[in-house]
């Protein structure tokens, strides 16, 4: 959070009180603390600089709320201004700022223009809605700036505008309260074209922060990648891993593409698919901390599998290597599937992402890692980021499993343990482990407070619990 000078002046006002109570103390070690506390809050109020308005909330237009000649709308991580009347010019209004504009001499304008014209080479108007002029106000002076903007526009893009020359732009000084926006064709009259505007960030830097990287998806249609094994490269692969055609074009996959892989027999344990040079993909909360993805087996039924995200350029161990311990297993499961049918798994990396920071340029996909290869062909496709699955619904792996009672008051049956691993772990609606238990028929859970639960096991959930 950005503090305005008026909120300083507020605390300036709270500290010298504070100061005041702070004589009141007779113990000097609770003085000294208390004044490094306020000291502390004031010097942090002082060095915040920069504001963002990001519309990542649906309907919270954060301040833009001043709609002329125009309709505006904010949903999917953007505003959208929508001019009404190609006559008139439409104006977008923010009348409740208070920026310092001595220190923040930049503005960035994330945008997307969907006027359809030849590219704006200058200030001349003319060809659509090619220019996006802001003013802005701190009470006394009041000025404007006209800045053309590219049209037609495939995704987002920067519009960089650099007020420090003070004989230019002098009225940009003091604190704004008031800044509007004209996206406009000429003098006169905006285009009905939209504009949308993921980001308006006011700095001290004259470069914008970056918006959030795409979310990974890859569909095979149009791969740029590099399909390699365990060793890196694709002069050892001696499994065979490429894009073929879809063989089963029905059920949840229809798609052109997909990638093959064949462990070829004889090959070694350690020879695997390895999709690099995929970018740099950053588990995180606005593209997902999951990875999902469709797969087929040609003849085998019941199989492991693994996806190993190469987070901080080396390979994925899970928690225990952090402590120096190495397991890839961590994140291994057993698979049961209808051969020649495709189905959709999710691997779930929520409490991984700590390890650099949830990054990573390279994602191998594991097929029965420690089997003989004997010549079993999988096929892969559609892989997405994506947010974790809700948990109020179980995996299709365990959707003819039944659980009772349920509500239980401590003791629950289980149906079926055919396909569940050697543990099941029990979570409870703030993701938190309360309880590891050694798969059996007969769970007891009496000990656990009143509440929802989730049995799960490795990245898989089993079904959601109610204790009484």
């Amino acid at each position: 959070m950005c503090l305005s000078e008026k909120h300083i002046c507020y605390f300036y006002l709270f500290f010298y009180n504070s100061f005041i109570v702070v004589k009141l103390f007779t113990n000097q070690k609770l003085k000294i603390m208390f004044k490094k506390l306020l000291l502390t809050a004031l010097f942090a109020g002082n060095l915040c600089s920069a504001q963002i308005y990001d519309f990542n909330t649906d309907g919270d237009f954060e301040g833009w709320t001043g709609a002329l000649n125009c309709t505006t709308s904010v949903a999917n991580g953007y505003l959208t201004i929508t001019p009404t009347d190609e006559n008139t010019i439409a104006k977008v209004s923010n009348n409740t700022l208070s920026i310092d504009a001595d220190s923040n001499k930049y503005i960035h304008f994330f945008y997307k223009n969907l006027s359809v014209a030849t590219n704006a080479t200058s200030n001349a108007v003319g060809n659509g809605n090619d220019q996006l002029r802001f003013e802005a106000g701190n009470g006394v002076e009041y000025g404007g700036n006209n800045n053309p903007i590219n049209l037609n526009s495939s995704d987002f893009e920067v519009k960089t505008v650099n007020m420090s020359n003070t004989t230019n732009f002098n009225w940009w000084s003091g604190t704004l309260t008031a800044i509007h926006l004209y996206p406009r064709r000429n003098n006169s009259g905006s285009d009905t074209d939209d504009i949308q505007i993921t980001r308006i960030e006011i700095s001290n830097s004259s470069v914008p922060t970056p918006l959030p990287g795409p979310a990974f998806v890859e569909n095979f249609e149009t791969w740029s990648g590099t399909i390699g094994n365990n060793n890196g490269n694709t002069e050892n692969t001696q499994g065979e891993y490429v894009i073929v055609a879809n063989p089963e074009t029905g059920g949840i996959n229809t798609s052109s593409n997909v990638l093959k892989s064949e462990q070829t027999t004889g090959s070694p344990k350690w020879d695997w698919v390895a999709l690099q040079n995929i970018g740099t993909i950053l588990l995180d909360d606005n593209n997902g901390k999951a990875i999902r993805f469709k797969i087929m087996s040609e003849t085998e039924t019941t199989f492991t599998l693994a996806v190993i995200p190469f987070l901080g350029g080396g390979s994925f161990k899970g928690p225990d290597n952090i402590l120096g311990n190495e397991d890839d297993n961590l994140n291994e499961r057993e698979i049961t599937v209808t051969a020649g049918e495709w189905q959709e798994v999710e691997f779930d990396f929520t409490n991984y992402v700590a390890i650099n920071g949830g990054a990573f340029s390279r994602l191998d996909i594991v097929f029965n890692r420690d089997e003989n290869r004997d010549g079993d062909i999988y096929y892969i496709d559609e892989l997405q980021q994506v947010s974790p699955s809700s948990l109020s619904s179980s995996s299709p792996t365990f959707s003819n499993l039944t659980i009772y009672p349920n509500p239980t008051t401590g003791i629950i049956n289980l149906s079926d343990i055919s396909k569940i691993g050697e543990t099941i772990i029990i979570s409870n609606v703030l993701g938190q482990v309360v309880k590891t238990v050694k798969t059996n028929n007969v769970i007891d859970i009496s000990n656990l407070p009143q509440g929802i639960y989730f049995l799960q096991t490795k990245n898989l959930l089993i079904k959601k619990i109610i204790k009484k």
